[in-house]
């Protein structure tokens, strides 16, 4: 299978591909162990929760450039579920397990019911194109935006623009959008540490 690059980016791909990135933000809150080289510390109680949902919510809002929702407790233990959903989805995706992945992600489409559906604002100036229902429950509305995300990079075979962070102790993804594919870390403090960790290698290699 060739992986090309993407050269330019259309209003249709680019609201595609906030709908991965949105993918990794929930992975990112809710699926992984460790975080910038320190464990991840879970919710332990419902407050906590939905306080983690709906940061995690508006996070992907902003990313999605979907309306955003109240999150309730079992609208987060939903949120959570399919966060797991996406992670297993997404690892497979970088490990080319493709097999496995396209299994995951169909079900995950066939599970939230994933539909476009045209909306448009108040003033009828501007059209928004989803994929599920209008009445859809907050995490089936997510799943069925994510899925369609993840599959539509795979369609287009540009799935190696999915990338976990080379950092030690963090297991965060992320959607590389740069020409070359060059994206190695989740975020410059991560690289920074790699770089500072290394410079203390050398270091210490020269000092012997």
């Amino acid at each position: 299978m060739r992986y090309g690059s993407i050269t330019a980016v259309s209003d249709f791909d680019s609201d595609l591909l906030r709908r991965v990135e949105a993918a990794t933000i929930f992975v990112n809150a809710f699926a992984i162990d460790h975080a910038g080289g320190r464990p991840v510390q879970r919710p332990t109680t419902d407050q906590d929760l939905v306080a983690l949902a709906t940061a995690t919510v508006k996070a992907a809002t902003i990313a999605h450039g979907d309306a955003p929702g109240s999150v309730d407790v079992e609208q987060a233990r939903q949120l959570t579920e399919l966060a797991h959903r996406l992670r297993r989805i997404i690892e497979g995706l970088i490990e080319a397990r493709y097999d496995d992945a396209e299994e995951h992600l169909n079900e995950l489409l066939r599970l939230s019911h994933a539909v476009p559906h045209v909306h448009t604002t108040s003033m009828g100036m501007q059209w928004f194109l989803h994929f599920h229902a209008a009445d859809a429950p907050l995490a089936d509305a997510w799943s069925a935006g994510c899925a369609v995300g993840l599959a539509y990079l795979l369609s287009i075979r540009q799935v190696l623009r999915l990338g976990s962070c080379a950092a030690d102790a963090c297991d965060r993804v992320f959607l590389d959008l740069t020409k070359n594919q060059s994206r190695r870390f989740c975020s410059t403090a991560c690289q920074n540490r790699v770089k500072a960790a290394n410079h203390r290698k050398r270091q210490a290699q020269h000092d012997h």
